[in-house]
């Protein structure tokens, strides 16, 4: 009687043994940790987090960590680290992570870690109460500014260096109390030795504050490393004071290199800064290094320090880039004289400071794919489907029945599909060729000495072939453009509200066939790395590739003896320098831009409109080229043009001047990364420091409000690559 009860309990119990004793196996003897290096990351731009691993085990443990990130359930990337052997020590190493883009507060971004032997999971690498680990990144129309700070692990904050710090404050002269949760600065001290020593690294910070131990403490690769941040759009307030090394100095000399007649800095006896020397005779010095801001404040903070006088609101105002007028308003009114659009009587929340450019995907596609690759004629498709029905249709029945060999039915349907699909591939590869193509658009911006400070590679890569390519990359950052993950306000009203484009459901939902796509980050990212993206036959990918101090070949034009000041006078100022460019690169394209206008030098000087994308008729004419520019009321927004209008100020730009957009997509495009509408966060500030986001924002140089302020850009075609050389003129004076 008990043998039945025995048969149904024994394979339970069995079961049982085999999960408990499969337990200790499937738990992970290694622990990992995940930190990143600012709590709070700024927006539209990478960060940089420390893993940490720790093995518990009595042995080395060989094999590679994987990691994935995820916004809500969305696969947003991968990471996969070289070969690694841990022992019983921890080991710790960096990498930084591409943009985020999340848009919605609710949604959370974690990072899931497995340990792989041989490319296969070993077992999970847990965290938190769910197994993963959280990472703080805002929602896409938050603006969070951070403020690196370098100051010792053991040092305290003294009263004078907090002020200092809320005096640097974006939102500081932010007039509505509404915008206090879309404009955010937190500043974030970090210990020096955990800064980064390649500029890349630098791409999380808006600016930095270098003071005391904190600027002493630093070694000479993260020195250089600052500097050539710096020099390609970053901010640097530097307070030193105590002993210093001669790399300090050297440093300090660096960024003050473009003031003219500027005296160099020296160390007395006590390896200090000389106080005697002609470089401290003033107590701030405010420094244009590139397209980058220094302040380097030579005197104490004194315990009453007041943080209000002129002198520490024009260095606010100059770290930030503050534009021109906006910076005049702050000096006059304390505060901006931006206008919000009228939301009365309407429910929604604003969010004028979201980024307002759409993905540039699908122009740079347009642009960068060659003409000589194209589709399969619609004529051709049409006949190879008219043969293959009249094959399975008329041809099998007539055929197989003249032949009484209907049972023969099946056996030629197939051949017949067979062969129709390998003569269409083969139609296809002759049409469409069967080599891949590669292009791409750099935008190179240069340094004073004309040399390359910041350089930003969108390339296209169309492949005949399905294959995983494998890529290396040193010392820059890779973001693959995909406009299947949504990115601009698509629905965004003319007034500047933000309307997500897609639903919180969406966000956790993936569309499908997404993830196999992403590329894979392998190795020391952004130090040197590979990255693995699984490419499909004739789908066109874009990416874009962020670096600083790229050797490039410039075109060799006296840059330096450029006179923008004649540059009014269309007859000599500008014919001479259409001239002189002509004998350095004979087949460029010229745009100089000032203010809100341009001129294309090239063929024939053309006029642009205005920011709201308003022309007049008479602009066209050379007397008007550089005049005022119309008066437009833009604090009402409306459809045809306004503050908030849906319209492209580059597109406007070029119907006014008689050139199709969509006919001459590389006018476009030039315009676009050259300058902006004053509107959103960009009618406050100039421009902002590098990003490497998958967008156009952190590209624009030009202060529309600055009447002394000049962008030259030069297009050179080199093989299959268009190259943009801007340079900016004017502006330090």
């Amino acid at each position: 009687m008990m043998r039945p009860a025995i048969r149904l309990v024994l394979p339970v119990l069995m079961l049982a043994a085999t999960t408990h004793a499969q337990e200790p196996a499937s738990r992970s003897p290694v622990k990992l940790s995940i930190t990143s290096l600012v709590a709070r990351a700024r927006s539209q731009a990478p960060q940089m987090i420390e893993v940490s691993l720790n093995n518990s085990l009595n042995q080395l443990l060989e094999g590679e960590l994987e990691l994935k990130f995820y916004v809500g359930r969305r696969l947003v990337g991968e990471y996969q680290s070289d070969t690694l052997v841990l022992s019983g020590d921890t080991q710790r190493f960096r990498i930084m992570l591409p943009p985020i883009t999340k848009h919605y507060d609710a949604t959370a971004v974690n990072i899931v870690g497995r340990w792989l032997v041989n490319g296969q999971p070993q077992f999970d690498l847990g965290g938190g109460l769910d197994g993963e680990h959280d990472l703080v990144v805002p929602a896409y129309w938050r603006r969070w500014f951070v403020i690196g700070i370098s100051r010792p692990e053991l040092a305290r904050q003294s009263r004078e260096g907090q002020a200092m710090e809320s005096s640097l404050a974006f939102e500081r002269f932010n007039p509505n109390m509404v915008d206090r949760l879309e404009l955010t600065t937190y500043p974030t001290p970090i210990p020096p030795r955990s800064f980064p020593t390649t500029a890349v690294g630098y791409m999380g910070f808006d600016l930095l504050l270098l003071e005391a131990d904190g600027f002493t403490d630093l070694q000479e690769a993260q020195l250089s490393a600052i500097a050539t941040w710096v020099e390609a759009g970053g901010s640097v307030l530097v307070r030193p004071t105590g002993p210093m090394k001669p790399t300090h100095i050297g440093f300090l000399n660096r960024l003050t290199a473009g003031q003219p007649q500027r005296a160099p800095y020296l160390l007395d006896e006590q390896r200090r800064l000389d106080v005697n020397s002609a470089a401290m005779s003033e107590p701030f010095v405010r420094c244009h290094c590139d397209l980058g801001r220094a302040v380097i404040v030579h005197r104490p903070l004194r315990p009453e320090e007041d943080f209000t006088t002129p002198e520490w609101v024009e260095t606010s105002l100059f770290l930030w880039k503050y534009r021109v007028d906006q910076a005049e308003a702050v000096r006059y009114l304390g505060r901006w004289s931006y206008q919000h659009p009228n939301f009365k009587g309407d429910w929604r929340a604003p969010h004028p400071f979201a980024p307002q450019e759409e993905s540039p995907a699908p122009r740079l596609r347009e642009l960068l794919l060659p003409t000589k690759v194209q589709g399969i004629p619609f004529w051709v498709v049409v006949t190879i489907l008219s043969l293959f029905l009249l094959a399975i249709a008329p041809g099998d029945y007539y055929l197989l029945g003249l032949l009484r060999a209907r049972r023969y039915t099946w056996l030629l349907l197939t051949g017949l599909s067979l062969a129709f699909t390998i003569g269409t591939i083969q139609i296809a590869e002759r049409v469409m060729g069967n080599t891949d193509y590669r292009t791409s658009l750099v935008v190179i911006d240069l340094g004073r000495e004309a040399n390359p400070v910041r350089s930003s590679r969108f390339e296209l890569l169309f492949t005949a072939t399905q294959k995983l390519l494998e890529t290396h990359r040193q010392n820059e950052l890779y973001v693959s453009i995909d406009d299947r993950i949504p990115h601009f306000l698509a629905e965004r009203s003319a007034r500047g509200y933000f309307v997500a484009p897609i639903t919180a459901e969406d966000e956790q939902s993936p569309p499908v066939g997404l993830a196999a796509d992403l590329p894979v980050y392998v190795g020391r990212v952004p130090s040197s790395y590979v990255v693995r993206q699984q490419m499909r036959q004739w789908s066109p990918l874009v990416s874009r590739r962020t670096a600083f101090a790229e050797p490039v070949d410039v075109p060799q034009l006296d840059w330096a003896r450029l006179d923008p000041n004649s540059w009014r006078d269309a007859d000599e100022g500008r014919e001479r320098l259409r001239e002189e460019i002509a004998k350095a690169a004979p087949d460029a394209w010229v745009l100089l831009f000032h203010a809100t206008r341009f001129v294309e030098l090239t063929n024939e000087l053309r006029a642009a409109p205005d920011e709201a994308g308003v022309a007049s008729p008479n602009d066209t004419g050379l007397a008007k080229l550089f005049g005022p520019a119309p008066v437009v009321d833009e604090s009402q927004g409306n459809e045809s043009g306004g503050r908030y209008s849906n319209n492209s100020y580059a597109d406007a730009a070029l119907k006014a001047a008689g050139v199709d957009a969509d006919g001459d997509l590389l006018q476009a495009v030039v315009k676009r990364v050259s300058t902006r509408p004053a509107r959103g966060l960009f009618g406050v500030v100039s421009r902002v420091g590098p990003t490497a986001a998958d967008t156009f924002e952190d590209l624009p140089l030009l202060d529309s409000s600055n009447p002394r302020a000049w962008l030259l850009v030069i297009v050179v075609r080199r093989d299959q690559d268009q190259f943009v050389f801007r340079k900016l003129y004017g502006e330090d004076q």
